[in-house]
């Protein structure tokens, strides 16, 4: 296991908790994950790498984030991410205001994995991060719950992902 360090334009974190992965076609699948409330249609990278996005209701207050890569060429593509994963960064906007996101700072070790993304196939990634509302952050208990400023709206989510070697186009959810 190496640390991990991330920085965004939201704060430094380097985390680790263990994040599910479940690649269709590959005989695992994720038993745990929530049921899909939205996502959008994704869109298609010009190396044939697509990105979704799905916001799933955790509890009353809460949104789980759940991405999927998927492989439109012909073929294979690795992908070199860590465990828990947590190589993404959010813009979320509510009536096209862009609302602040408070990310707790995180110091964990993380595990590297690599996948092997066949022809047209898919890959999950469960992140332990949360979403929440609040009309102003404060200081979660939970390190993984990232605090939305404001009250409780529509929201469009853009999620960009940042894997070293590849590249995937903005994910892009709206609940």
């Amino acid at each position: 296991m190496r640390p991990c360090a991330r920085t965004s334009s939201f704060g430094a974190l380097g985390l680790t908790i263990f994040a599910s992965i479940a690649v269709a076609g590959c005989g695992s699948s994720n038993t745990n994950e929530l049921p899909v409330t939205n996502h959008t249609p994704p869109a298609e990278t010009e190396a044939g790498l697509r990105c979704e996005l799905t916001l799933q209701h955790q509890g009353p207050d809460e949104l789980a984030l759940l991405f999927v890569i998927v492989n439109g060429t012909r073929q294979p593509v690795t992908i070199h991410y860590d465990r828990p994963f947590m190589q993404f960064e959010l813009r979320i906007t509510a009536a096209g205001v862009e609302r602040s996101i408070s990310e707790p700072v995180i110091n964990m070790p993380v595990e590297s994995q690599q996948l092997e993304l066949v022809p047209r196939g898919r890959a999950s990634f469960n992140t332990p991060v949360r979403l929440r509302f609040a009309s102003r952050p404060s200081a979660a208990t939970d390190s993984f719950i990232w605090t939305i400023s404001g009250e409780p709206a529509p929201i469009e989510v853009r999620a960009t992902i940042r894997i070293d070697g590849i590249t995937v186009s903005p994910c892009v959810a709206r609940i």
